[in-house]
């Protein structure tokens, strides 16, 4: 092997041992990631099950209104007249500018 050949070899032999160390480090970064992402997600969903459940219970509100003047009070009073007459399926919630 000549001496040009001999510092090729360990020249590539560097390159690719830097390229090993970068893929460990970015594999650890991406995998930080991922659970950082995985937090959120389990956040957004909880997020979603919460705005469920409100429904139901909007729904279920409503369905009783009809029946009890003091919740069909409390669902005027919030905004939701329209559906306190009508029954569960016609269950309109506020604007979103509007609150109070």
């Amino acid at each position: 092997m000549k001496k040009w050949q001999f510092w090729v070899s360990v020249l590539l032999s560097l390159g690719s041992l830097v390229a090993v160390v970068c893929l460990i480090l970015f594999g650890r970064e991406n995998q930080g990631l991922q659970i950082e992402l995985q937090k959120q997600q389990e956040v957004i969903s909880k997020g979603t099950f919460s705005q469920q459940i409100g429904s139901s219970l909007l729904r279920d509100m409503v369905a009783v209104a009809g029946k009890n003047a003091n919740i069909k009070n409390i669902l005027v009073m919030h905004g939701y007249a329209k559906g306190a007459n009508e029954g569960p399926a016609a269950v309109t919630p506020p604007a979103k500018g509007s609150s109070k």
